[in-house]
C-alpha cells in the first residue's frame, strides 16, 4: 500500500482537476482503516473547487458505496446550499433517498426538482421524470408512473428508456 499511495498522491499532486486519481487514493486509504485520510483527500479535491458538481457528486458516490451515507448527503446537501438550481445534485439525492427506503423524500426532492424549469422538453427535466417515474414504480404507483412517461415521450419520443419503461407496464 505505501507504493500504491506514493504513486497516487504524485498523481493528484501532478493533475489535481483529475478526481479519479484522488478516489483511488481514498480507496487506498479506506481499505487500509485510514478513513480520516480519505476525508482529507476528498475534502482537498472538492476544495479545489466548490462550484464543480461532478466532483462533489463523485465524492459523496464514494461515501454512499462505502456505506456512509450521512457523509453523502451532507455532501450533496452543501452543494445544493451553493447551487441551489441544480438538477444534479436533487437527482442524486433523490437516488440516495430510494437507495436507503425514503421514499417519500425521494419522492419530494425529484418533484422539487420538476418546479425548477417550466420547459417539459428540457434534458433535465426529462432525466427527473424518468428518475421520478421508476420511484413511482418502485411505490407500486403505476398510474402517476405511466403519466410522466408519457409526458416524457410527448416531448422526447426518442428516449428508449421511457419507452422500454412504458413497456415493463403493460
Amino acid at each position: 500500500y505505501d507504493q500504491l499511495e506514493l504513486h497516487l498522491q504524485k498523481a493528484v499532486t501532478l493533475e489535481p482537476d483529475v478526481m479519479l486519481y484522488s478516489i483511488n487514493l481514498a480507496k487506498a486509504y479506506m481499505a487500509q482503516d485510514k478513513k480520516r485520510a480519505a476525508e482529507i483527500v476528498l475534502s482537498e479535491a472538492i476544495a479545489r473547487d466548490e462550484q464543480n458538481e461532478k466532483t462533489r457528486i463523485n465524492a459523496a458516490g464514494f461515501w454512499l458505496s462505502a456505506k456512509e451515507v450521512e457523509k453523502a448527503e451532507r455532501l450533496i446537501k452543501e452543494g445544493l446550499s451553493i447551487k441551489p438550481e441544480s438538477f444534479d445534485y436533487r437527482l442524486f439525492l433523490g437516488a440516495l433517498y430510494a437507495k436507503t427506503r425514503q421514499l417519500d423524500k425521494s419522492e419530494k426532492i425529484l418533484r422539487q426538482a420538476m418546479d425548477l424549469n417550466p420547459d417539459p422538453a428540457h434534458p433535465d427535466v426529462i432525466k427527473i421524470r424518468m428518475a421520478l417515474a421508476k420511484l413511482l414504480t418502485l411505490m407500486a404507483r403505476l398510474e402517476d408512473a405511466e403519466k410522466l412517461v408519457d409526458k416524457v415521450i410527448e416531448n422526447d419520443p426518442k428516449n428508449v428508456e421511457a419507452h422500454f419503461l412504458k413497456g415493463r407496464f403493460y
